[in-house]
Parts: C-alpha cells; structure tokens; sequence
C-alpha cells in the first residue's frame, strides 16, 4: 500500500529467511522474541540504517512498526514477573527511547498485542497440539483459573502502553512521533458460517497466521494509520474495506494532528481501563490472529525523498513530503 503512494520505498523484506539473510533487508524481526529483546533489535535496526548508503538518514522519512508481547504472555506463568504488564511496557519504552534520541523523521507505529487467550479456544488437530506444548503452554494447557489470570495482564499489556505513549514522552518533536494501532484488541477470532473457527487465517500449526490474515492485518494497519488518535478501529475482519486519504485528512493521523491533548488522551486511556470481566464468561471479546503469538520486532520502510520539485508542484506518487511537519506527511494521488 506504501508503494502505491511511493513507489521508491525500500527496506522491506523480500523473501524468505532470517532477519540476518540478505532478502531480510531492514527487517529486524526474530521468530520467537519477547519484549526484552526490542531495545537491541531497535539497536540492530539503526545501525542498518545508518550503514546504508541509500538511505538519507536525516532527510528520508521512516516508518517503523513494532508488534511484540505474544511471546511473552506465552511463557508468563513461567516466570510473572520477567513477563509482568510493568516489565513488557519497560522494553517497549527502551527500544521507543532508542528510537527517539537516534531516528531523525520517524513515524513508529506500536501494535497492539491481542487477546492471547482466544488460543485456547481454537480447534486444535494432534500436530498442533503437540507444538502448542512448546509454543504457548501457559495458554493452550492452562486451568480456567490461570486463563483468567492471563487474560487480565493481556489487558494489562494493551492498558499500560496507551498510558506510556499518551503521556506525550515521543510528542517533544515536529519530525518524530509514536502512534498506537490498537486495530487488534478487540478482533473476534473468526468463525466460519458453521460456527466453527476459521482455520484458513491460520498456518498449519494453528499459530501463527496465513497468507489471508496477513493481507487482512496489514489493510487493518493501514487503516488505523489514517483513523485520527482517539477514533481508531480496534479490530478487524478481512472484508473490511481499504480507507483512503481524503481532502480533509491527507497525512498519517498523530496526536497532534487529531487534535488530541496529551490530557484528553490519557483521559481516553484510562477510560479504555474499564475492561470486561475476563475468563470464560468473556472468551470472544477479543480475538487471536495468531501473528502476535510470534513476536514480530521492528520493521522499517524507509520513504526516499525526491530531490526535486517539478515546476514548484507537489510530487503525486510519495507518500511523504519534504515537510518536517508531521501533520503534512501524505500526499494524495
């Protein structure tokens, strides 16, 4: 979707492979991490960016998303308090600081983690159920009991990073800023027209998501990058409809440029406090696409600027301008 704005955006992953193989370019993302590997995967992910010549460090803009904290949960009832909400939301902060202090003309996008719990809830065949063992125990074996304890930190995870982000720490800069793409917090694990769950939004191993949730999720980010802060989807299903920048709104939505106080924001997030009572008696409030299951760590498209103005006009196709003004960054077709 980036490339239908800009057709000149790098850094995206190109096949298969490692965050170290060749065709992994500035995707950093490990199989398998948890939050207390983001500080050195933001780490990782700067000094490739400033070890590419083709990327214009102080000019270029950058998009980084981060999803992370499904593996977390996985192993919390192994260690509660290394995977405790508090910690979680600590290594967010570490890698976003990084971010901060080293990322000229940068838009992070931070998505939420989902409902993990729904993972009990699927049907599961033999072969996943012997990788569930090994994957995501503390979830797929635990006690009603141990699933309603989860399912509170799960809250936990999403509650506390509204919090860190509202309180307008990454909001200092005109050229840098971190936006919450919640579009997964409430997504219902869909179902088919039987009633059965619908095993073609996952891979064979019941856990992670197929080739259809990954198109489902990625229009659902990209809708929630242009939904004003405070006004933004929190779940999704594959037949929602791809939005468009209009006239009114056409640039990436930030704190600032929804009209969104640091006050009225909080307000917003202690509001989204009040959750539904967890356990059994609140299994489908909110879904498991099993993507987040897998921590996926940051991943950065960078956005090469063009050098010049034809005639004095606004170039068509980028997605970003030259404009330091984060308010002003998407340009229409």
């Amino acid at each position: 979707i980036l490339k239908k704005f800009n057709p000149d955006v790098i850094g995206f992953a190109t096949g298969n492979g490692g965050p170290r193989s060749s065709k992994a370019k500035l995707d950093v993302a490990e199989q398998g991490a948890k939050s207390g590997g983001m500080a050195e995967q933001a780490r990782t992910l700067i000094d490739k960016i400033k070890g590419d010549e083709s990327i214009d460090l102080e000019n270029d803009w950058k998009v980084v998303t981060m999803l992370i904290g499904g593996n977390d949960l996985c192993d919390y009832c192994e260690d509660k308090e290394s995977f405790s909400a508090e910690k979680y939301v600590e290594n967010i902060q570490a890698a976003l600081d990084i971010f901060h202090n080293e990322l000229p003309r940068t838009f992070v996008n931070v998505v939420s983690v989902m409902d993990i719990v729904e993972i009990a809830r699927l049907q599961r065949t033999f072969t996943c159920d012997i990788l569930h063992f090994f994957l995501c125990r503390c979830v797929s074996y635990a006690s009603d009991e141990a699933l309603e304890e989860l399912q509170a930190v799960n809250w936990q995870y999403m509650d506390l990073t509204h919090q860190m982000i509202d309180s307008g720490r990454y909001y200092d800069r005109e050229d840098f800023t971190v936006v919450v793409q919640p579009f997964l917090e409430e997504t219902k694990l869909p179902k088919t027209e039987s009633g059965d769950y619908d095993k073609s939004y996952f891979a064979p191993d019941c856990f992670h998501f197929s080739l259809k949730a990954h198109a489902a999720a990625g229009k659902a980010l990209w809708n929630n990058m242009l939904e004003p802060v405070g006004s933004k989807s929190t779940d999704f299903t594959i037949h929602y409809p791809l939005k468009c920048p209009t006239q009114e709104r056409p640039y990436l939505a930030t704190a600032k440029n929804s009209n969104t106080s640091f006050a009225s924001a909080n307000q917003a997030s202690q509001n989204d406090n009040i959750r539904p009572v967890s356990g059994p008696s609140a299994a489908v409030i909110v879904g498991c696409l099993v993507l987040v299951c897998v921590a996926v760590g940051g991943a950065v498209f960078a956005l090469r600027r063009r050098k010049q103005l034809k005639d004095q006009d606004i170039l068509r196709k980028p997605l970003l301008q030259k404009s330091t003004d984060m308010a002003s960054t998407l340009v229409l077709t």
